[in-house]
């Protein structure tokens, strides 16, 4: 007789060596339940619960074993998965079940919903052994907006014409935590970046009455009396210039909270659920999102997914009377990239993070989208060149360096621009003349951020631009925020 499956699983965890548990796998490939309990644990595609062990009693007696491994997985699939248990309800059930399970296999159904069994593998090398078993999660990322430009006498193509201009739609871009969200059969259920559950009972009473499929789209947090009252003494002792900041900002009735504090919030053990906001940008069935996680091309336009998600959100809010929790993030349709920037600015103006500019007939796909790419104002600042940080050991720039530090001469402008933005001319250039300290570059930027704990500036995306022999006194942070202010101004005539 074979090895049970607890039993496989034990070998997997007696060495740590890649190589070892992959032939413990191999040997092991025409076992069907050991590759469901494989699946059932790190799909978080396909097999979503609802449910973890945080919130079940530590000493659930058992009483019975008269639940086999395969009848707890077929409960897991068709009570949990499917939601037809949920809150308080679903722990009753859950707690049932184990009570009736041979110790081994209770473990096993408890890591399961933990999403972990313990055995120091992730989901490529068990794909190794059984090909395509663990579904990866989709994620379309934006590149980012850059104009072709000359280098070293050669035109260089950048993104800026991967984008149709005509038709073209532009979008705020999203500060909050990203979730994607499943609805079916009138339930809905989330998942971050990574794959990991999350609940929220006040979303699932719209989305339950939203279209079957995945939306995509970031969570914020809007203020009211009772939570600013709540948050705003801990945040004043960590931080009394964001409180008092926060505390205007809500009285001038801007209340989305900074992501900051937003996300830490989301993220906590006691998520706000009544201020905690939904702001979605894509809509797909479950046809194009396995079309994507098969690398299989769709061919739904965005502007087509775009008017389904409007009224998929719609439909949602209106039957269960409720405007408040989920909308679609702000949306404008443009001709050209200078009615974009427009919006960009306005946006920027606000404190906003900037935007994502789309060719209208872009398709879902998984992997990163030159056909939405993010747009932000470009910004030239002068600072001066203070030393250079040794290359990464290991990476291709060990014998070079990692990156060009500077600070402006007010001492309130500092950071340092990664080798990787550099041409290998210029990289070369720099790794010979690295005792040019003291010199003055022009360094493009999106725009200048202060962190919560800093004293200075810094610059958002660096780039190396030029060296300015012409100049001896770097831009003075006043004089850069002027720039900042005059490129909005420039991009929004």
């Amino acid at each position: 007789m074979g090895k049970t499956v607890p039993e496989i699983l034990d070998e997997l965890r007696s060495d740590n060596g890649s190589n070892f548990k992959m032939d413990v796998l191999k040997k092991y490939a025409d076992n069907e339940l050991l590759q469901m309990v494989l699946k059932m644990a790190y799909d978080k595609v396909i097999y979503t619960y609802g449910i973890t062990m945080k919130n079940m009693p530590d000493d659930i007696t058992i009483t019975t074993n008269k639940i086999s491994l395969e009848a707890g997985l077929k409960f897991l699939r068709d009570d949990f998965a499917t939601r037809n248990f949920t809150g308080n309800a679903a722990h009753e059930r859950l707690e049932k079940i184990l009570a009736n399970m041979r110790p081994d296999n209770f473990i096993i159904i408890t890591q399961i919903l933990d999403r972990s069994l313990k055995i120091n593998m992730g989901r490529s090398n068990i794909n190794k052994v059984f090909k395509g078993l663990i579904v990866k999660p989709v994620y379309m990322r934006c590149g980012i907006y850059s104009e072709d430009k000359m280098i070293d006498g050669k035109l260089k193509k950048e993104t800026a014409g991967k984008v149709n201009p005509k038709g073209a739609i532009v979008q705020l871009k999203a500060d909050g935590t990203y979730r994607e969200a499943t609805v079916l059969d009138s339930k809905a259920s989330y998942v971050t970046r990574q794959g990991e559950e999350h609940n929220y009972p006040v979303l699932d009473k719209i989305l339950k009455h939203m279209w079957p499929g995945k939306y995509f789209g970031e969570l914020t947090v809007v203020l009211d009396a009772k939570l600013l009252d709540e948050i705003l003494p801990k945040i004043h002792k960590e931080d009394p210039v964001m409180a008092a900041d926060i505390a205007k900002n809500f009285y001038k009735d801007r209340k989305t909270l900074p992501r900051s504090i937003g996300n830490g919030l989301i993220n906590s053990d006691n998520p706000p659920h009544d201020n905690i906001v939904y702001e979605m940008w894509d809509y797909v069935t479950f046809e194009e999102y396995a079309n994507a996680a098969n690398k299989v091309k769709n061919t739904v336009s965005y502007y087509r997914r775009l008017d389904q998600l409007i009224d998929s959100v719609s439909e949602g809010n209106e039957t269960a009377h409720d405007d408040d929790h989920v909308t679609v993030i702000e949306t404008h349709r443009v001709d050209s990239v200078a009615e974009a920037l427009v919006h960009t600015a306005n946006w920027m103006k606000d404190g906003l993070e900037g935007s994502i500019y789309k060719d209208k007939d872009a398709v879902f796909r998984d992997g990163t989208s030159l056909q939405q790419l993010k747009l932000k104002l470009e910004i030239t600042i002068g600072v001066r060149i203070i030393g250079f940080l040794p290359g990464n050991k290991g990476s291709k720039n060990e014998a070079y360096f990692s990156a060009i530090t500077f600070e402006s001469d007010d001492g309130k402008i500092k950071g340092q621009v990664g080798v990787t933005t550099l041409t290998e001319k210029l990289r070369d250039w720099f790794h010979v003349n690295r005792q040019v300290v003291g010199p003055i570059m022009n360094v493009q930027c999106n725009d200048l951020t202060k962190g919560r704990d800093n004293d200075f500036y810094a610059l958002s995306h660096p780039r190396y631009d030029e060296i300015r022999t012409d100049l001896d006194v770097t831009d003075t942070l006043e004089r850069a925020f002027e720039s900042r202010n005059s490129a909005m101004m420039l991009d929004a005539a």
